[in-house]
């Protein structure tokens, strides 16, 4: 039996009862009953001999509904200030460590992206042991390691002069890169540096603990065992080489992470990724989508001026985003918001820096202005190609992004980075921080 799309849906009635038959069983006898009811229909269409398509992929929301979410315990203001803090220490750590010597190294953006997940954790989760409680085994992500230093400075357990001497742990008084028992005993409970040591390690050590409560060594009964891991450690064959046994054994002490990738490209704006998605229902009307876009002022703006240019020569000025989109149609206000949010959210900024680069490696500002002018008349050629080409290009879209993306990135680490690091007079550094700041600024107001 074929998959059919909401577009290829042959009796849009017929499914919009059988959904609210299922919303009513949900409502009346609870999401237990609504399953069961669910897996005959499924058991009946097989010994029918329907071919069902499996896909061991769950969708991509949370398993606990919002209106059954419990309040988050404490302070969230306060949370949040020493969660800032945390930050910005383990930042400041690893950047004054490598003003000593650049190949100190160390990771910011892996404990960045996931300090909420570590931070709340250690506030309302993970237990120390006591007298009580033999407390909690966590697996922290190797690369994370500077946020963890950062914490426990606020909490008093290290000093200034051990976050100076971060990487630098030979000569004593120092912090190990990456968790160390061997070097940091009283900090580190385990290894989890090469990447993919410490999924494996935990899965195991899980069944351990099951395996000493089963033979009455130890009481872990309301012990946990809890893992974090990279997106890009799931690559290891080890990280993902035991995960079988986890669920072959069922280990219910063990809770494994995966954190979010640390590169985050330009995002549209709200109102272009919802004006993309309901345009997609067949049954939303322009008005729907017009209270959408209106907003965003700056995306209604922008639509107007374009329909009531001389480009588009309408003998009449339209006034409303409803106005607006009954003239342009779905298909052309939807290229149209596309290219506008693109725009808002990347290629001004990146212009602004494209000529400050010409500018910085010695090219005078006539001339850069006109070379950065010379490589944007590009965009016309893409532009007009993509207009005509997008249905065509098929999978190669998915791949366009990264591409590009991956060009940016080859610059900042080959060409700017290391020239920031040679800049030495503070006048510089104050510089860069603004410059820094403001296209943060800028991007947030954007966002």
């Amino acid at each position: 039996m074929s998959t059919q799309s909401h577009d290829q849906d042959v009796d849009q009635q017929e499914t919009h009862e059988w959904l609210e038959a299922i919303e009513g069983v949900l409502q009346a006898d609870g999401a237990d009953r609504a399953h069961f009811l669910l897996e005959q229909m499924i058991d009946k269409l097989r010994r029918s001999g329907a071919n069902l398509p499996h896909s061991s992929n769950t969708a991509y929301v949370n398993t606990i509904p919002t209106h059954l979410q419990a309040n988050m315990p404490g302070d969230v203001g306060i949370e949040r200030r020493i969660r800032a803090l945390i930050r910005w220490n383990a930042a400041a750590m690893v950047v004054k460590a490598n003003r000593k010597a650049s190949e100190l190294g160390g990771h910011i953006a892996s404990f960045a992206s996931a300090a909420t997940l570590y931070d709340v954790g250690m506030n309302h989760f993970w237990r120390a042991p006591n007298h009580e409680h033999g407390g909690d085994l966590v697996f922290f992500q190797g690369h994370s390691a500077p946020g963890m230093y950062s914490r426990a400075y606020l909490e008093g357990r290290l000093n200034e002069e051990q976050l100076d001497n971060f990487r630098q742990e030979v000569d004593g008084n120092g912090l190990s890169s990456y968790p160390h028992p061997w070097l940091m005993p009283d900090f580190w409970q385990f290894p989890t540096v090469s990447m993919g040591l410490g999924p494996i390690s935990a899965i195991y050590q899980a069944r351990f603990m099951k395996y000493l409560q089963d033979r009455g060594l130890a009481d872990t009964r309301n012990r946990d065992v809890w893992c974090f891991m990279g997106d890009g450690e799931t690559d290891e064959p080890e990280s993902l080489g035991a995960i079988s046994l986890a669920t072959r054994e069922k280990l219910d002490n063990l809770t494994i992470s995966i954190l979010p990738p640390t590169l985050k490209l330009p995002a549209l704006p709200v109102a272009v990724t919802q004006f993309m998605e309901r345009s997609k229902d067949p049954e939303a009307s322009l008005k729907d989508l017009a209270e959408i876009i209106e907003t965003d002022s700056g995306l209604t703006i922008e639509l107007l001026r374009h329909l009531n240019s001389s480009f588009v020569g309408l003998r009449h000025k339209a006034t409303s985003a409803m106005q607006a989109l009954s003239l342009l149609g779905r298909r052309q206000s939807t290229m149209f918001l596309i290219t506008t949010g693109i725009i808002m959210a990347h290629e001004v900024p990146q212009e602004i820096g494209d000529y400050g680069v010409l500018v910085y490696g010695g090219f005078s500002k006539l001339k850069a202005l006109v070379l950065n002018f010379a490589t944007a008349l590009a965009s016309i050629i893409g532009g007009v190609l993509g207009f005509f080409l997008f249905d065509y290009i098929g999978v190669i879209k998915n791949n366009l992004l990264p591409f590009a993306g991956g060009g940016f990135i080859y610059i900042a680490l080959a060409d700017l980075i290391p020239e920031n690091n040679k800049k030495t007079k503070p006048s510089d550094s104050i510089l860069q921080l603004t410059f820094m700041l403001t296209g943060i600024l800028l991007t947030a107001y954007v966002k």
